[in-house]
């Protein structure tokens, strides 16, 4: 703003001036505008992640050694955090104590990659 009114004093013939800063001003202000409300959007609306973050859940699930086979995974961020849902086929031998271990050491595993 500052600048048109110092080009309209240096320049009175130059009549379109001030038409022309207030397109650039408000050009600035829809850009960042812009950049604030996609991010927010992309906090609000519920959307799939990336096949990475896909392949990195099941291969997570396949480690588990009584988990025979995997179907139904759902995934899906809000919020910026990521909810799984999925469903699990187990071997019939299945042991809860040993099960319990290894589902913690997964969980520190995972902590240590990301």
């Amino acid at each position: 703003m500052l600048l048109s009114v110092v080009i309209h004093a240096l320049f009175p013939q130059l009549i379109f001036v001030d038409a022309v800063t207030t397109v650039i001003l408000a050009g600035l202000i829809l850009h960042a505008a812009w950049g604030i409300g996609a991010d927010a959007l992309k906090e609000l609306i519920v959307f799939s992640p990336s096949l990475k973050i896909v392949a990195l859940v099941e291969e997570m699930a396949e480690r588990v050694p009584e988990v025979t086979f995997i179907h139904n995974l759902r995934i899906r961020t809000m919020g910026g955090a990521l909810y799984v849902e999925l469903y699990a086929e187990t071997d019939a031998f299945y042991h809860r104590k040993g099960s319990r271990d290894r589902r913690e050491d997964t969980s520190r595993n995972h902590t240590k990659r990301a």
